[in-house]
C-alpha cells in the first residue's frame, strides 16, 4: 500500500503482557519482575496500523531479536527492512534500521525517533485495553510451542 520503493515499511517492538501465575522461570518478565508472556508487534511507518502480531512467546526463553529471528525476518523481502529499538541491533543493516549501529544515517535519527515513539505509544494502548488484563492462564509447554488456553 503506497510503498515508493522504500526500504522500510514496518516499526517492531516486542511488548510483555502480565499474566496471573505463579513462578515459573520461561515466563519470567524482567520487566514486570513477575511472570508474562512476550509479544512482536509490528505498525506500519506510513498509517500507524498493526499490521504484524507474533506470539505468545515465552519472556525469560525468548527475547526481542531471537522473536524477529523466529517469525518477521523469515518473511522479509531481500532489501526490506524494520524500523527497530537498540535491541535487534544484531539483525542490522540486513534486516533492521536501528540507532545506535555504525550504518546509523544521523540526518534521519529524528524521524526515527517519532516512529519508535509511537511504536512505544501503540504498545502501551495495547497493554491498557480490558483484554489484556492478567487473568487465570493455563499454558502447555513443548519444545517450541506454546498453547495459552485463557
Amino acid at each position: 500500500m503506497g510503498d515508493v520503493g522504500r526500504d522500510c515499511l514496518l516499526s517492531v517492538d516486542g511488548t510483555d503482557f502480565r499474566i496471573a501465575m505463579g513462578y515459573r522461570k520461561p515466563f519470567w518478565s524482567y520487566k514486570f519482575k513477575k511472570s508474562g508472556l512476550r509479544y512482536e508487534v509490528g505498525l506500519c511507518i506510513l498509517t500507524g496500523d498493526i499490521c504484524w502480531w507474533s506470539g505468545p512467546y515465552a519472556p525469560g526463553v525468548w527475547n526481542d531479536l531471537a522473536i524477529f529471528r523466529d517469525s518477521l525476518a523469515l518473511m522479509l523481502e531481500p532489501g526490506e527492512r524494520c524500523e527497530t529499538d537498540r535491541g535487534y541491533q544484531g539483525s542490522a543493516p540486513t534486516h533492521i534500521k536501528c540507532p545506535g549501529v555504525c550504518w546509523a544515517d544521523p540526518d534521519t535519527a529524528e524521524i526515527q525517533h517519532r516512529v519508535r515513539s509511537r511504536q512505544e505509544t501503540v504498545n502501551e494502548r495495547i497493554k491498557i485495553g480490558r483484554f489484556w488484563q492478567p487473568r487465570t492462564v493455563m499454558i502447555f509447554w513443548s519444545t517450541k510451542q506454546l498453547l495459552v488456553l485463557l
